[in-house]
């Protein structure tokens, strides 16, 4: 399907779009065909718990050193990588890469993300915590300062090092949350993390926006690196101070 979308764009940009609409609704008819698998002993809990447990978790997290480094690094890594993302076709667009190539390249993505994810946890097993948060960082920090100081049709290639980390993060934060979180904790403590991702990618998006319609992409791509080489500093020199014992 990406293949195709690059070959259909060069036809007219709108048609992979309206033919994209025929599985969209084939997919909507078939969700609504779902039925909920009934539920074996359920307990009952009232608003009142909900919040209880949700202020737990909100205090524990806010007093688990190790936890507020995690959410900070899903954070950064995070919303970076959508920052990122979303600056490919803009980028593809300013190397003139012909069109028919961009669903080469969003192939290929997708390929390098199914690859990493699936070796994740034999790589998890032969490298360290440590070396993992060095390489995820790694992964985007130096190919967004690559493709902001040499803007040409090579250095798209670069976003492929991105989806690297994206098959690798999910594996590698489960991980880490089942070693320092107790099971009873876990949902709520990733619903936090899932609300705190939400709100930072809601303001740095569109601060990201603000500064390219006012700049350009490249020196949008400059901030983001610096903001990414500063932030990795701190996140792999506070995880050796934290993770030390």
């Amino acid at each position: 399907a990406s293949i195709s979308v690059g070959y259909l764009a060069e036809i007219n940009i709108r048609l992979p779009i309206f033919l994209g609409c025929v599985p969209l609704l084939f997919a909507i008819i078939i969700s609504l065909q779902f039925k909920e698998v009934p539920i074996v002993n359920k307990k009952s809990f009232t608003l009142k718990d909900y919040f209880n447990q949700m202020k737990e978790s909100v205090f524990f997290t806010a007093n688990h050193t190790k936890l507020k480094w995690f959410i900070c690094f899903v954070v950064v890594v995070g919303t970076v990588s959508k920052i990122w993302f979303f600056s490919y076709n803009d980028y593809f667009d300013l190397v003139n890469l012909k069109i028919v190539y961009f669903g080469w390249i969003f192939f290929a993505l997708n390929i390098v993300a199914a690859i990493s994810s699936y070796f994740a946890d034999a790589l998890s097993r032969r490298i360290s915590d440590s070396v993992g948060v060095v390489l995820m960082l790694a992964s985007i920090t130096i190919p967004i300062f690559v493709m902001s100081i040499f803007v040409c049709k090579w250095a798209a290639l670069l976003v492929l090092f991105q989806n690297l980390t994206r098959g690798y993060i999910t594996p590698f934060t489960e991980h880490i949350i089942n070693k320092h979180i107790e099971s009873d904790k876990r949902a709520t403590i990733l619903s936090i993390k899932y609300s705190i991702l939400a709100l930072a990618n809601l303001v740095l998006l569109g601060a990201y926006g603000q500064i390219i319609k006012f700049s350009s992409l490249v020196a949008g791509l400059q901030i983001l690196a610096v903001f990414m080489i500063i932030c990795s500093i701190w996140l792999i020199i506070s995880y050796f101070k934290i993770f030390k014992n």
